[in-house]
């Protein structure tokens, strides 16, 4: 009986869900005129993609092939058109499907699983995906790779760990800052179990999905480096660190050793003439890549080659100048965390991205709010600060399901926003592929904070009692 309402309740989330993504498509496809907008970064992928027609590059770009390939084959060379529109709409549906159901899985209440459901289908969580970018597919990879890890972990199912593992792997090869994404999936999940006390089967599943999902990513991505090297001359998966690390010293780029002189007049003059653009922004950070042409011809390097003498330059500007690349970083971090929406989020509407801008402050601000809220009991929990407190209060099966998600959660945000800040100017664009766990993380944190402070209630309850009994 009871497998036949199980069975039952399963296929009324599978109609359920399959109503939501048809809705959802049809709605953003309608709203957005029925094709993916271009953003400065598309031709790129796109050029990509263009090589990949045979299934064979003929150069090393700095693009890694993972987006590229969903381009080839949705037929978006050399025009992205409907297809790819709906494809990513549906890639974002399914990552909230995913989460979704790991929350319902965890406990949390249906309608908390509906809010969270509700507002990352809004128009500011899915307006990634209206454009011809690699953000929308990276975070179904991250958002499949968390969730994959945790279900294994506790329920010891192969079948989470294998998706976890294959799109860990395979989340370095569409944006490559997430290559080495499994590390903090793998120390944060062993450090959380030892952190609960769980028992010993539970802690060697976190061990063993942990190093499970760095061996796979190490040998994907160890042999698109080795295909690279054998094929192109370079090991390495993209050359784009040169590139990106020059947006880290485009105010003192000045300060370059004599060594670089060759480097040096192109580059200034560039990020002088970006200044002062009168269609720019006015911050140049993207001036790198008008110095390209000339920076190959003064150089004779291409490509690769001349991305290694940038990461050679920019590291030794970097030594030199570490007080403003301090400060490099934390201009980035604030915008970072920025609460950006383009006017593809507001629909083509004012008011709405406004609405949009506002929505994102509440969940980035409620995310900090709950995080901080669920670290104090949990803490006086595991210390055992009160007495008579168990040695394994965390180790109760809801209260660690939800600690290990929000602890993976935060192992992968915050590893994000290091990478980003630390390489790149970092945009609002870059926390695309870690919102949604942003946003999961405050259901999560508001229902962990409830179950710690019942038991810690009820700690303080039975202490109370003994020494009444006692008295």
């Amino acid at each position: 009986m009871s497998e036949t309402v199980q069975s039952r309740g399963t296929l009324a989330r599978v109609l359920i869900w399959s109503a939501v993504a048809a809705a959802t498509a049809v709605f953003y496809v309608l709203a957005w005129h029925g094709r993916p907008v271009l953003d400065d970064d598309s031709a790129s992928y796109l050029r990509v993609a263009a090589d990949l027609s045979d299934l064979r590059l003929e150069q090393l770009y700095a693009r890694p092939v993972g987006y590229p390939l969903l381009l080839a084959a949705t037929g978006s060379v050399p025009e992205p058109g409907l297809l790819l529109l709906v494809v990513q709409i549906l890639l974002h549906v399914a990552a909230v499907i995913v989460l979704a159901e790991t929350l319902r899985r965890l406990g949390l209440p249906p309608l908390a699983v509906a809010a969270f459901a509700f507002v990352a289908l809004l128009p500011p969580f899915v307006e990634p995906a209206g454009f011809v970018l690699s953000e929308t597919l990276t975070q179904l990879l991250l958002i499949a790779g968390v969730a994959g890890l945790v279900r294994f972990t506790l329920d010891a199912r192969l079948a989470s760990l294998v998706l976890s593992a294959c799109a860990v792997a395979c989340v370095g090869l569409v944006h490559a800052a997430y290559a080495a994404v499994s590390l903090p999936l793998a120390v944060v999940t062993t450090a959380v179990a030892r952190f609960a006390r769980v028992d010993t089967a539970l802690l060697r599943r976190a061990l063993v999905g942990g190093l499970i999902l760095v061996g796979s990513a190490g040998c994907l991505l160890g042999a698109v480096v080795v295909h690279n090297q054998a094929r192109f001359g370079y090991a390495v998966l993209s050359p784009v660190l040169g590139f990106t690390l020059s947006h880290k010293t485009v105010r003192f780029v000045e300060r370059l050793p004599p060594e670089f002189d060759d480097l040096r007049p192109i580059l200034i003059r560039h990020r002088d003439a970006a200044l002062v653009d009168p269609e720019g922004d006015h911050l140049a950070y993207g001036y790198i890549f008008r110095a390209v042409p000339d920076l190959e011809a003064a150089t004779g390097l291409r490509g690769p080659a001349l991305s290694a003498r940038l990461v050679r330059a920019n590291l030794a500007l970097i030594r030199l100048a570490s007080k403003e690349y301090v400060d490099e970083v934390l201009r980035s971090l604030v915008w970072y965390g920025s609460p950006g929406v383009t006017a593809v989020g507001g629909l083509g509407s004012g008011l709405l991205r406004a609405a949009g801008r506002l929505l994102r402050v509440v969940v980035l601000l409620s995310f900090a709010g709950v995080v901080v809220l669920a670290a104090g009991p949990c803490l006086l929990l595991r210390r055992g600060s009160r007495a008579g407190a168990p040695a394994n209060a965390l180790a109760g099966n809801e209260i660690f399901s939800k600690l290990l998600l929000l602890c993976v959660s935060l192992g992968v945000i915050g590893y994000s926003a290091a990478v980003n800040t630390l390489l790149t100017a970092a945009v609002f664009r870059l926390r695309v592929p870690v919102d949604l766990l942003i946003l999961a993380c405050i259901p999560v944190g508001i229902s962990l904070f409830a179950d710690l402070r019942s038991q810690l209630q009820t700690i303080e309850e039975t202490v109370t009692g003994t020494w009444e009994s006692q008295a």
